[in-house]
């Protein structure tokens, strides 16, 4: 009979479960280290996604911002370019009128100025009569001296 030194085959067994239990045991512990550290970074992600959210959330307040004020000052440019067209069509009514008054201006002139001609070309008439008449006259002041002389 050969005797074997070491454990027994019960022994050997109860060892391999104890290994088999400490390697469960450590498997579990790494798995739960391991969760842990899945845990905290799953924490880290929502956290930093959560800021990311926040940030966009401003940003995109900001952007609505900008996009109100454009349009505030397009709403501006528009009521400018129409209080400028009313401006304009003032203008042109004011100048519409204008051009009248001096077209009704420029007859009235025109109608003094053909009355003046006429008038004119009557005093030159009655002018050149006076001309014609001043040698009778002369004629007549030498016939009353003659006749005065005699």
């Amino acid at each position: 009979v050969v005797y074997l030194e070491g454990p027994t085959f019960e022994e050997g067994q109860a060892e391999v479960g104890r290994a088999i239990a400490a390697v469960r045991a450590q498997g579990k512990a790494q798995a739960a280290e391991h969760a842990l550290q899945m845990q905290g970074l799953m924490a880290e992600m929502c956290r930093r996604f959560d800021a990311m959210a926040a940030t966009m959330t401003q940003q995109s307040e900001a952007i609505d911002k900008k996009f109100d004020a454009i349009a505030a000052k397009q709403q501006e440019l528009s009521d400018a370019m129409a209080n400028v067209q009313f401006g304009l069509s003032i203008n042109a009514d004011k100048l519409e009128e204008l051009t009248s008054t001096i077209t009704t201006g420029q007859r009235r002139i025109d109608e003094r100025g053909n009355a003046m001609k006429e008038m004119l070309s009557g005093n030159s008439d009655k002018l050149q009569k006076i001309t014609e008449m001043q040698p009778m006259k002369q004629h007549k002041a030498e016939v009353d001296s003659l006749l005065q002389k005699h």
